[in-house]
C-alpha cells in the first residue's frame, strides 16, 4: 500500500505493509474517508499519479498499461463524454500536482481510445481499438478457458472392433466415444449462446435481413452501409435496423 503522506516512512503491519511517500496533500476532487485525516483520491489524480515513473521490485503504480486499460473499459461503459470529462479535470488537477509530463501522456491515451488522436497503446485491447478491431478482453480469456479444458478432456479410445462389416456398423453406432470435431463444435456452440442469447439471435437475425428490399442489388448494399453492416469496430460503430422497417 502506498498511500501519499507528509514523508516517506515505511509502517510493518500485520499482513500489510503501508509505504507512506511524501507528496502533496488533499486536493479538490479527493474524498474523506471514515471522518478522519484520510482521504480517496479522485480518479484523475489516480490516473495521473499512476503514470509516474515507479522504480524498485514492488511498483508503486500500474504504469501506462493499466491506466490505459481502466480507459478503455470507462469508455465502453460510459462513453466518449466520460473520457471528456476526466481529461478536463486532469488539466485543472495537474499544475497543482507537478504531473505536467504525465498529464501529456494521459492526454495522448484518451485521445487514442475513441479514435480522434494518433498514440501508441500498449495493451492488445488498445492495440485492437486503434485499429478498429473488435476486441473483448474478458470474452477472449472465457474462450480461451474452455478451450484448454476441452483439449485436456481424453477421448476414450474405442476397444477392438470386430472384423465383419455389418458388426462394424453397428458397433460404430453404439461406440460411445466422442467422434471428432466434437470439441470444435462445442466451442463454437458455447461461443454463440456467450455472445448472444442463441434463440434471440436467431430472431433478430431473421427481423433484421427481412428488413431490406432485396429487388436492387446496389439499393441493398447501399442500406446495409447506412446500417453500419460492414464496419469492423464495435466501439465507433452500432448495427442499426433498416429506417424504412
Amino acid at each position: 500500500m502506498y498511500p501519499t503522506y507528509s514523508y516517506t516512512k515505511r509502517v510493518e503491519l500485520p499482513g500489510v505493509t503501508v509505504q507512506l511517500v511524501a507528496g502533496h496533500g488533499p486536493t479538490q476532487g479527493d474524498t474523506p474517508m471514515m471522518r478522519r485525516a484520510l482521504y480517496c483520491p479522485s480518479t484523475p489524480r489516480v490516473l495521473l499519479e499512476n503514470l509516474t515513473v515507479s522504480r524498485g521490485k514492488v511498483k508503486k503504480s500500474v504504469g501506462r498499461a493499466g491506466v490505459e486499460q481502466h480507459l478503455i473499459a470507462t469508455c465502453e461503459a460510459r462513453g466518449e463524454d466520460a473520457l471528456h470529462a476526466l481529461r478536463d479535470q486532469a488539466r485543472a488537477l495537474a499544475p497543482s500536482l507537478g504531473l505536467e509530463r504525465e498529464l501529456a501522456i494521459l492526454d495522448g491515451l484518451i485521445g487514442a481510445v475513441p479514435g480522434t488522436r494518433k498514440t501508441e497503446m500498449s495493451t492488445p485491447a488498445g492495440k485492437a481499438m486503434v485499429a478498429h478491431i473488435p476486441y473483448d478482453a474478458h470474452r477472449l480469456a472465457l474462450f480461451e478457458k474452455l478451450a484448454a479444458a476441452l483439449r485436456s478432456v481424453p477421448l476414450r479410445q474405442p476397444a477392438a472392433g470386430p472384423r465383419s462389416e455389418q458388426s462394424r456398423l453397428h458397433f460404430t453406432f453404439l461406440d460411445a466415444s466422442v467422434p471428432a470435431g466434437t470439441a470444435r463444435a462445442l466451442l463454437a456452440m458455447f461461443l454463440v449462446s456467450e455472445v448472444h442469447p442463441f434463440l434471440d439471435a436467431m430472431q433478430w437475425i431473421h427481423q433484421w435481413t427481412a428488413a431490406f428490399d432485396y429487388e436492387s442489388l446496389d439499393k441493398v448494399i447501399a442500406d446495409m452501409q447506412l446500417c453500419n453492416a460492414f464496419e469492423k469496430s464495435r466501439v465507433q460503430h452500432q448495427l442499426l435496423f433498416p429506417q424504412n422497417a
